[in-house]
């Protein structure tokens, strides 16, 4: 199995890209930039929207379509890390204003009896939670 430290090895290049901080950035190989991703993620989201319009809908991902949700939502980029298994609520209204309604919410994980620990989280996470306004 190939692991994230080696790439820097294998593959220096595409090491480079995808450790850097420029959201144009592609990575060599075929990999998104940051803003690729960002268009993608909130476009489709646009569309599950305006096709179940008035309803609630779950989606299911991983954490950099979060963050570029958060970011189309705040108008900045999220620091700090996506909880594995946390919700986060965005609403998005239909004259496209994006409101985030819940954000790294793991209350779920204490009614399952599980460790918080066995998700990769303490039991006191260092999320910041946006402001909402």
């Amino acid at each position: 199995m190939f692991k994230f430290r080696e790439a820097a090895k294998v593959c220096p290049q595409a090491y480079r890209a995808f450790s850097s901080r420029q959201i144009d950035q592609v990575i060599p190989g075929g990999g998104e930039s940051l803003d690729q991703l960002y268009h993608r993620a909130t476009s489709s989201l646009q569309r599950i929207c305006q096709k179940h319009t008035g309803k609630r809908v779950v989606v299911v991902t991983h954490g950099g379509v979060i963050r570029a949700l958060y970011r189309r939502a705040c108008s900045r980029r999220f620091r700090g890390s996506i909880l594995n298994t946390s919700v986060n609520i965005f609403q998005i209204s239909g004259d496209d204003v994006w409101t985030i309604k819940a954000w790294g919410d793991i209350d779920h994980l204490n009614q399952t009896g599980h460790s918080m620990s066995g998700f990769g989280v303490s039991k006191t996470p260092s999320v910041v939670s946006p402001v909402l306004t």
